[in-house]
């Protein structure tokens, strides 16, 4: 809709043939209004060149005129082009007012107007893609839907590349941001945080802009030359909460500062694998310890460990520490461990899988099942070790020796690639299924996505309900990559679909289903978080 819209209609008197004319018979004859046609107000997104072409005329007849062209801040208008036709690229966010002063050229009437355009996000449903690129640093690309299943590739997203290869991908809906000169806070925003081996970044989703990276994102920043950047976990709380993993290290924003920027170090004796989860009842998030061989928690300015505790009566009491054990896979899903809790019912508290080999022990594994509830600083008194299976390594050696991890987020499914071959491990039944499907090219991303959040409970259901559940996995090809989808079947058995299938350029690391909410009908359960590395 157009709005604040005006007209100002300037005559210039040198005689009275100037505003009017005499025919044969010196009849006086009143020109007609000036008018400008073929434009109007609108929306337009981010990032793309808003394209005008107006036509001034007298009538019926087009005629000739100049045309100037203002971009107001405020009540205060810029000149940005002189000409008929306007490109101009967005660079803004929510709405601008154009202004556009046409002047007959033969008379010198002329006609202002003031048209005003909405500017919504580009990026508003869709794959964002962390990618190496060609000359191993870490880039972004996002597959848009653009309609009902149609979907458009855009590459390349960030200004600058991070320096190093790629590590995680994280999404933060609740980001409260302190400018660093103004000292202001923007809160609430929608930002993407894209981490590299050398660099993270804060990536403002609504204009595309890097809002903050690099030393900026520390108050004490680790040495170019040896940072290391493995792992970084986001958990649930009312603000945005981070942990990163450097080199064993672990760094930690504070949610009284509102996420802007990393502490120093947590000082200690221990390395932490690059292995951070976190479950839904949890505030804070749960690493493993090399040095010790134990489970931890990752607090403000310390690392804590689960008590040697078991409640009464506990089939499995294991504690979490000193374990003598190597981790080979560390992730989360959605279910309860805990059958004294009864909230969440549809995902419980969140389940950690931890896949170890104890140190000398060629022939087992052992796979843990950890409850995420006793991952608090409310008051946590017992080991969180719920589940324990010994599964004989020649069952499978490919599970031991697995190139990439990954669990179902809605049941007891570990799902791993070795030497480009798809198996997985059915844990509430002991059983292997192998060879599920082999793939071309090089393996490097796999990822079962729950999706259960972009959806409406408040509008119409089938038109806001954009939930799925995939299996995601991406090949590489010299240059190019590839993203394959798997879904499960009415007898839960997975099913390629190549429909979905899109390529790119580069080599997929991480990936995340970005849903955006402009109106807040749109909710993220609190419960995935957490669910994308």
């Amino acid at each position: 809709m157009k709005s604040n819209r005006y007209t100002q209609l300037f005559v210039l008197f040198v005689g009275l043939i100037l505003v009017s004319c005499y025919d044969k018979n010196n009849t006086i004859h009143r020109l007609p209004d000036l008018q400008i046609t073929n434009i109007s107000a609108g929306a337009v997104k981010t990032g793309d060149e808003l394209k005008l072409h107006p036509i001034g005329m007298l009538g019926n007849e087009e005629v000739e005129c100049t045309y100037q062209w203002y971009r107001y801040h405020g009540n205060q208008p810029e000149l940005i082009h002189e000409g008929q036709d306007l490109v101009w690229r967005v660079d803004t966010t929510d709405f601008v007012n154009i202004g556009l002063d046409v002047t007959h050229v033969e008379t010198g009437m002329m006609i202002s107007e003031v048209y005003n355009f909405t500017i919504t996000p580009r990026i508003e449903r869709g794959w964002i893609v962390l990618k190496e690129n060609t000359e191993g640093n870490t880039d972004m690309d996002a597959l848009l839907m653009v309609g009902d299943n149609v979907f458009e590739l855009s590459e390349n997203l960030l200004p600058e590349p991070l320096e190093g290869k790629p590590v995680a991908l994280l999404e933060a809906g609740r980001y409260y941001w302190n400018h660093p000169v103004t000292l202001v806070q923007e809160g609430n925003l929608e930002c993407l945080l894209p981490v590299s081996e050398k660099n993270i970044a804060w990536y403002r989703i609504k204009d595309e802009v890097t809002m903050l990276s690099g030393d900026d994102m520390f108050y004490e920043p680790s040495p170019v030359a040896t940072r290391k950047f493995e792992a970084v976990g986001v958990f649930n709380s009312s603000y945005c909460v981070m942990a990163l993993v450097d080199n064993g290290r672990v760094s930690r924003t504070l949610a009284s500062y509102s996420g802007s920027r990393f502490m120093p170090e947590i000082v200690g004796n221990y390395k932490l694998a690059p292995w951070l989860v976190t479950g839904v009842s949890m505030n804070m998030p749960v690493g493993y310890d090399e040095f010790t061989s134990s489970f931890v928690m990752v607090g403000d300015d310390a690392l804590s460990y689960f008590p040697d505790t078991y409640r009464e009566g506990d089939d499995v009491q294991i504690s979490s520490n000193a374990m003598d054990a190597d981790l080979l896979f560390f992730g989360q899903t959605h279910g309860n461990l805990d059958p004294n809790y009864t909230s969440y019912p549809a995902y419980g508290p969140g389940i950690g899988y931890a896949l170890m080999r104890k140190k000398g022990n060629t022939e087992q594994v052992e796979l843990y099942g950890l409850n995420f509830r006793e991952a608090t600083s409310y008051g946590t008194i017992y080991s969180p070790i719920r589940f324990h299976r010994t599964i004989e390594v020649v069952a499978c050696p490919e599970l031991v020796a697995a190139d990439f991890y990954t669990l179902h987020q809605d049941k007891g499914i570990l799902y791993f690639i070795k030497d480009n071959v798809l198996h997985y491990y059915d844990i509430e039944n002991d059983r292997f299924v192998k060879d599920c499907y082999t793939f071309d090219g090089e393996v490097t991303y796999l990822k079962f996505v729950g999706n259960n959040y972009d959806r409406s409970d408040s509008w119409d259901p089938i038109q806001f309900n954009y939930t799925f559940s995939r299996l995601m996995v991406a090949t590489c090809s010299g240059e190019e990559y590839s993203v394959y989808t798997f879904e499960e079947n009415d007898s839960g058995n997975l099913v390629l679909r190549p429909e979905r299938t899109f390529v790119g350029h580069g080599k997929v690391k991480k990936m995340l289903w970005y849903g955006y909410n402009p109106t807040g009908y749109l909710s993220k359960l609190s419960s995935n978080g957490y669910i994308y590395n």
